[in-house]
């Protein structure tokens, strides 16, 4: 299932579960003092003075930010060996499909096919940048039962499989979609007391909430960001 996956997204799925994983362990969390975050798609890492970056820039350019297929699949291989196998499986399947299909697609003057498809996949992972950056602009790093945004927009999470929980999910990440509902009315007067953060939309329409619209972002300067890349690589 993981490889079907992998092909129909072009996207290796066991170094997607390594980088969710990873997003679980920061849950969005602010640069330390190097300007590093834990979590590779925490909306603060690109940011400034302990605001998140503008939505545009993250939507765009997340999918460019990271590692390169070897590093991610050295990393997973540091502990998992045969996760790190099936992470390069994954990787080198993709190439040979789409290759294949490309070189067939020149042979028969259909060669627009696949890099139409590529740039379908980069759209749909625009769209999922979207969703992760509404999920979590106006949580609060700090708290964790506060990690997460939520929305309670039903048909939004009929669809989506109540992926509108998600301060819950981010509070409980072991709970099972099908339960996100009962969590939420066990931990509903705590999440209040926290404030967390509920929006109306669906988080990929997260830019229609008034209250979003009024967070403050900020883009990190790049003197300052090239400082933070030299201490990291001394």
């Amino acid at each position: 299932m993981s490889l079907v996956i992998t092909l129909a997204l072009i996207s290796p799925q066991t170094m997607y579960r390594y980088i969710h994983l990873k997003h679980h362990s920061g849950n969005a969390d602010r640069p330390d003092e190097t300007g590093v975050t834990i979590d590779p798609l925490s909306i603060y890492q690109h940011g400034h003075e302990g605001k998140p970056e503008p939505v545009l820039s993250y939507v765009i350019l997340q999918f460019f930010r990271d590692d390169d297929p070897f590093e991610l699949a050295r990393r997973i291989g540091e502990k998992r060996p045969q996760e790190a196998k099936q992470a390069l499986f994954e990787f080198w399947s993709i190439i040979a499909l789409y290759g294949v299909l490309l070189a067939i697609g020149v042979f028969t003057g259909r060669w627009p096919f696949v890099p139409l498809i590529v740039a379908a996949s980069y759209l749909g992972q625009c769209v999922s940048n979207l969703c992760g950056y509404y999920e979590h602009l106006g949580g609060d790093p700090d708290q964790p039962i506060a990690w997460g945004v939520s929305t309670y927009s039903k048909t939004y999470n009929w669809v989506f499989l109540y992926n509108g929980y998600h301060a819950e999910h981010h509070y409980r990440p072991r709970v099972h979609w099908t339960k996100m509902v009962a969590l939420h009315s066990q931990i509903a007067e705590q999440q209040r007391r926290a404030g967390v953060a509920v929006i109306g939309p669906a988080h990929f329409l997260g830019f229609l909430e008034p209250r979003n619209r009024a967070i403050p972002t900020a883009k990190r300067p790049k003197a300052q960001r090239r400082a933070s890349l030299d201490q990291v690589a001394s």
